[in-house]
């Protein structure tokens, strides 16, 4: 592929399967407008999805999201090194109102009435009914019980607050960005990394984080990755690459990737016990908890994660409820790209079953999943695959990746970024 090709393929990435896995898209459906679609989630999955059942059809759709803005994750490491501001990743749901119809709501759902197929939400008593409901609010982090005892903080928030995960884009991005300036002023280090265990968001995402801040804080630094399940292992040909970057001889020999052990410990002080290792000092931890599907999914159709039927994203338990993006349990990568991906084959599938003459969805629906990791402030690396159901199972269709980072990337990286923005939010 020359790099001519290759660069308009990245950029119209996010929007490549739309129109190969979903062939009742050629033009809107009407007679759908006495039906309700409430969308629980305004992130890459849920905007996406309230947008294109409008886009797609005339039925009546409610986007229930507490926040007025969305920060995204998708470039929000940019932000920690000073490269990017968060009102640069930030978006409203203003034209999914005023050009797509969409009825935006910021509130909380409280409960989901599954029987009855309403919503109560916190700021009205009178329950919201649907027809179809979507599930995509994201993650949900677990208490890893580090909390509460002679020398640690005082409970799961503080320690939150303390040592940030900044893997939900916006205050803890701001506060992890503040101490590691704080790192940089103070002339030498270490910062602790704690990859989550699988499955979680973003997988390449705190290798990535590792680089970038390794190459804002410079050479005087220590970088170090608590990796309890191994991760750096499994995300395909992008293994190869951050592998050649870590440790002696490499481009961050200040980098030690510290495979199958996990934290057991953090005092208030910022003193991690990492399980045959020992103890390090640290100045900045950034501890990335473990991650769920939140309690209005797992409280409406159970399981840690959603399981969905791939073909429609409903749920296997229960039915009318479709679960994407993150919360859902199938075998494709969290992270925002898929999830866009992801919401349009699910906004399909509620078209169909809502037409006057329902259709089903279709039976082999395809995804794509492209991914970004800037290497430093001036190269990136990707990876693109393309995900079918065939039947019975999800299947990797194909696989691309760049053979190395470099510049080209770093700047295409953008143009991905905000097509992708714009296909979701614009």
């Amino acid at each position: 592929m020359t790099n001519h090709s290759r660069r308009n393929f990245l950029k119209g990435a996010a929007t490549a399967t739309a129109l190969s896995a979903l062939p009742l898209t050629a033009k809107a459906t009407t007679g759908l407008n006495g039906k309700n679609v409430i969308v629980i989630g305004g992130g890459f999955a849920g905007a996406t999805a309230a947008k294109y059942i409008r886009h797609w059809s005339d039925a009546n759709v409610t986007l229930i999201e507490p926040n007025v803005e969305y920060n995204s994750c998708i470039l929000s490491g940019l932000v920690v090194t000073g490269e990017r501001t968060l009102d640069q990743i930030s978006f409203d749901y203003n034209t999914l109102q005023s050009k797509y119809g969409v009825n935006v709501i910021a509130d909380t759902v409280n409960s989901i009435d599954s029987g009855n197929q309403t919503v109560t939400r916190s700021g009205s008593a009178t329950p919201l009914p649907y027809d179809k409901l979507v599930l995509a609010p994201g993650i949900e982090f677990i208490d890893p019980g580090l909390t509460g005892g002679a020398g640690q903080f005082s409970n799961f928030e503080v320690l939150q607050n303390e040592c940030p995960h900044a893997w939900k884009a916006g205050a803890q991005t701001t506060e992890l960005k503040n101490q590691v300036d704080a790192l940089q002023q103070a002339g030498s280090g270490t910062l602790v990394i704690r990859v989550p265990k699988k499955p979680f968001r973003c997988p390449p995402g705190p290798y990535e984080r590792a680089c970038t801040i390794a190459d804002y804080l410079g050479p005087n630094f220590d970088v170090k990755i608590v990796d309890p399940d191994d991760s750096l292992n499994t995300i395909g040909v992008l293994t190869n690459v951050f592998a050649g970057l870590f440790g002696s001889g490499n481009l961050y020999p200040n980098i030690e990737h510290i495979a199958g052990e996990d934290v057991t410990n953090i005092t208030s002080g910022k003193v991690v016990t990492v399980s045959n290792y020992g103890d390090i000092a640290a100045q900045v931890v950034n501890f990335i908890p473990d991650q769920r599907a939140p309690a209005i999914v797992r409280d409406t159709v159970g399981g840690t994660w959603g399981a969905v039927d791939p073909v429609s994203y409903e749920s296997t338990t229960t039915a009318n409820i479709h679960i994407i993006g993150d919360s859902q349990a199938t075998s494709q990568p969290k992270a925002g790209h898929i999830a866009n991906s992801e919401a349009k084959v699910c906004a399909d599938a509620i078209v169909r079953s809502l037409m006057p003459a329902p259709m089903l969805p279709y039976a082999y629906p395809m995804t794509n999943s492209a991914c970004f990791t800037p290497i430093n402030s001036n190269e990136a690396a990707w990876i693109s695959a393309v995900y079918k159901y065939d039947g019975s199972a999800i299947v990797t269709e194909k696989v691309g990746n760049s053979p190395t980072y470099n510049e080209e990337n770093h700047e295409v990286m953008f143009d991905w970024a905000n097509n992708l923005f714009s296909d979701t939010f614009g």
